[in-house]
């Protein structure tokens, strides 16, 4: 009879790979971000999840087993997702909230997509 224990792995052995490309936001005053109709300061965005700023008042927010709603503001398009936390690090006086946005339909994805593109291309053009 083989032996059916599992090694424990403890957090120090495991590596967190990035599966999609987030893009930085810095002082970039044509993208904004609400979650449950309160504003947040974004980290950076990818086509599939958002970083952003999270003080202690913001408390479901950093609720990982709830779906949480989400307005976009790119440039002149608004769209409404939802969205998962899915973890939580400190940064100062203030935590990092890492989203994943869930149920994406197809018209909210090519706005979001469309908007990184063209703030990639005009990063590149200068």
């Amino acid at each position: 009879m083989k032996n059916s224990k599992k090694k424990r792995i403890s957090p120090s052995e495991t590596n967190v790979i990035r599966q999609f490309f987030r893009m930085p936001i810095s002082n970039c005053s044509n993208i904004s971000l609400r979650i449950n109709d309160q504003l947040h300061e974004i980290v950076n965005i990818g086509n599939r999840g958002i970083a952003f700023y999270a003080e202690e008042a913001t408390e479901t927010v950093k609720d990982r087993s709830i779906l949480h709603s989400v307005t976009l503001q790119l440039e002149d398009k608004s769209i409404h997702l939802q969205g998962q936390t899915m973890h939580i690090s400190a940064s100062g006086n203030k935590d990092i909230c890492g989203m994943k946005f869930v149920n994406l339909e197809k018209e909210s994805q090519e706005i979001l997509e469309k908007y990184i593109h063209d703030t990639l291309a005009s990063v590149f053009e200068k």
